[in-house]
């Protein structure tokens, strides 16, 4: 009797499985077409610190100071192509009892300059000194964006107080990139 039950009740679950209606729909796997990535990266663009016996050299002060490092970013087609927007954000911080002029200077494979942001950093005069810059790129802007190999730093001390080896202080920018993609 018991063998009986048990086939009864396997019977019964699967008749009911088989007359269950089942929740499906056709796959539309065309929609991967119109699939659209768009992320945001946050990444570091570039910083320095420079202490205030570094512009002095000798005895003698330095008033201005010039880097170029690569900045090889757009070399890569997929970003290049894909790039929609870029904000660059910088944060200057002086402490030095100096006027300073930094000036970032784009440069394309030829060295012809792409763009250039001036900075105006005022004297400490005994308070940090804190400025804050963002520029968007996009559209015009972003294209020429698009041809930098090289980017350049030129800082530019204006007349003041004299600077020491033993001058306290010192000039430190800090810069992001936000990048803004757009992936078909």
């Amino acid at each position: 009797m018991e063998k009986k039950s048990t086939i009864r009740n396997i019977l019964s679950v699967l008749l009911l499985v088989f007359l269950t209606p089942s929740c499906s729909s056709d796959l539309d796997f065309n929609q991967s077409e119109d699939l659209l990535l768009t992320p945001v990266i946050v990444a570091n663009l570039t910083n320095f610190d420079v202490p205030a016996p570094d512009f002095v050299e000798g005895g003698v002060e330095t008033t201005v100071a010039f880097e170029v490092e690569n900045f090889d970013v757009f070399r890569d087609t997929f970003f290049r192509d894909n790039l929609q927007q870029a904000d660059f954000l910088f944060v200057i911080t002086n402490t030095i009892d100096r006027d300073y002029v930094i000036e970032l200077i784009l440069y394309d494979i030829f060295n012809n300059v792409v763009d250039s942001i001036v900075f105006n950093i005022p004297a400490s005069a005994g308070t940090p000194q804190v400025i804050t810059e963002k520029k968007t790129y996009q559209n015009a802007s972003l294209d020429q964006l698009k041809r930098t190999d090289k980017m350049g730093f030129r800082i530019t001390m204006l007349p003041g107080t004299p600077l020491t080896e033993s001058s306290a202080g010192s000039l430190k920018l800090k810069s992001s990139a936000t990048v803004y993609m757009e992936i078909e």
